[in-house]
């Protein structure tokens, strides 16, 4: 029947819950390549396949349950946040992380996802895979596996030098059948999949990119002075263009921030993942309370210092845990270098 294709439910889904899908080519629907929301029927649980009909509009959202009364005065701020949950969820632009793990199409998966997450990308001849150099962790023996610089000699001497990252990509095609690869980050962390529409590019953090289709670019791009310095980015970053998919991993698990025009998300200059490539943001210090002088104290002896501003519309993904932060706790834990003893002609 015309509109209708079949998909895998999530892992972990019941009846009832819903996930969003995107509609693939060749089904007839006016809606293909676009993203819809579905809901898992009765009889069937995640990992079971069930059949979608994008024939027409996509089905309305669940309807919520109605806001409960206004909580009194005289109630705690924590009791208010148990009984409000969707209210304190859309004033702070959030998302469900399902929409960032889940290739409908099903070439890319999200193995363990979680602190030692991986993802696994299967190919047929035509339709290969580039990755971050040394992230491969396993793949099928049909796998032909190449290097390179992607983007010319000056791309990659920007990416190593300025980056930190590979010198060369691997590339990962087959010949004849179906293979498939097993891809893992350096650090422990999340891995999610970004369906890029070709219209809309991705800033990254250095060090986030994992691996993405053929089709994707990844390119270097130039920050402001104030956000070069002060952002923990650096002055050049990734930007990712083109259409296909884009996986990326950070350190800890991702949250997921959807801007509405004018709204303002104020993020940890170490906490950065990824975000709309028409975003803007700016470098301020954390604290707006008092003057100048109260504001620079309160920012700098709360720890927080300077933070990133991001002004909708627009999507921010922000890691969990912070390298650095990390690495500045672990610091004072190594074994001090002693200087050997001298010694003795006697």
């Amino acid at each position: 029947m015309s509109g209708q294709f079949q998909v895998q439910v999530p892992e972990g889904l019941v009846p009832g819950q819903m996930f969003q899908v995107q509609v693939p080519p060749g089904t007839g629907s006016p809606m293909e390549g676009q993203m819809m929301t579905v809901q898992v029927p009765e009889g069937i649980v995640g990992g079971q396949m069930m059949i979608v009909n994008a024939g027409g509009a996509p089905p309305p959202p669940p309807q919520m349950n109605p806001m409960p009364p206004q909580m009194p005065p005289q109630m705690p701020p924590q009791m208010q946040m148990q009984a409000a949950p969707q209210a304190m969820q859309a004033s702070a632009g959030t998302a469900p992380d399902l929409y960032t793990t889940f290739d409908p199409t099903g070439k890319y998966s999200v193995i363990e996802q979680g602190a030692f997450a991986a993802a696994q990308g299967l190919m047929v001849p035509g339709d290969g895979i580039k990755s971050e150099g040394g992230a491969m962790i396993s793949m099928s023996p049909n796998v032909i596996i190449k290097t390179s610089m992607d983007g010319g000699c000056g791309q990659a001497c920007c990416r190593c030098c300025c980056l930190g990252e590979s010198f060369f990509l691997s590339t990962y095609d087959v010949d004849a059948g179906q293979g498939d690869v097993l891809l893992g980050p350096p650090i422990p962390g999340d891995v999610m999949v970004l369906h890029m529409d070709g219209q809309q590019s991705y800033k990254i953090q250095k060090g986030s990119f994992l691996a993405c289709d053929k089709s994707i670019e990844i390119k270097y791009a130039l920050q402001g002075c104030c956000q070069g310095l002060a952002s923990g980015e650096g002055f050049i970053i990734q930007e990712a263009f083109g259409q296909g998919r884009l996986v990326l991993n950070s350190y800890g698990s991702i949250a997921r921030y959807d801007l509405q025009p004018g709204e303002v998300r104020v993020v940890d200059n170490g906490a950065l993942v990824a975000w709309s490539g028409f975003m803007q943001y700016n470098i301020g210090l954390a604290s707006q309370e008092g003057g100048f002088m109260g504001r620079l104290f309160n920012s700098f002896a709360t720890g927080e210092a300077l933070v990133c501003r991001f002004t909708g519309p627009g999507t921010v993904y922000v890691q969990t845990r912070s390298l650095f932060a990390t690495a500045h706790r672990l610091f004072p834990l190594l074994p001090e270098h002693k200087k050997p003893k001298p010694q003795s002609n006697n």
